[in-house]
């Protein structure tokens, strides 16, 4: 009697399906998806900080005074050479928001958040950084918030 070396169509099939299932689960599991906001998460708190930093240079050079939302807008941390260049917010997230009251003496930078530990369920997450406060952190709202505006 001849004796039959490999595996029927049927193994092969079984073995395929369990394999499948299984990355299936570790592709749930590590979500690739909020891995990448946390990465961008990341970005836009370093942006953030330097920003801050170049706004506190800035005022230790001009009297304590924050640049006006129109100074900023127009680079001026750029053109006083607080910045080379202006970090920009990674791809679909809102632009970086900047505030300052009106005696200019409190400036307040804000970006955005989407990862899913720095959001609450169907709100939004700002990474805050407030003068007056000398600190930054996160911000979780319940519904859409206004960027510049720190709690």
């Amino acid at each position: 009697m001849r004796r039959k070396w490999g595996f029927t169509l049927i193994e092969l099939l079984v073995v395929i399906g369990v394999l499948a299932v299984i990355a299936a689960g570790i592709v749930a599991l590590i979500d690739p998806v909020d891995k990448l906001a946390q990465a961008n998460d990341a970005k836009v708190q370093n942006d953030v900080g330097q920003i801050a930093t170049a706004l506190q240079s800035y005022a230790a050079q001009n009297s304590g005074l924050y640049p006006t939302s129109a100074e900023y807008t127009a680079g001026v941390l750029r053109t006083s050479g607080e910045l080379t260049t202006m970090p920009t917010q990674p791809t679909n997230y809102t632009a970086y928001a900047y505030s300052v009251n009106a005696g200019q003496t409190i400036g307040k930078v804000t970006g955005q958040l989407k990862a899913k530990k720095n959001t609450t369920a169907g709100g939004v997450g700002t990474w805050c950084w407030d003068s007056s406060l000398g600190t930054a952190g996160v911000y979780k709202a319940a519904a859409t918030t206004t960027l510049g505006a720190c709690p």
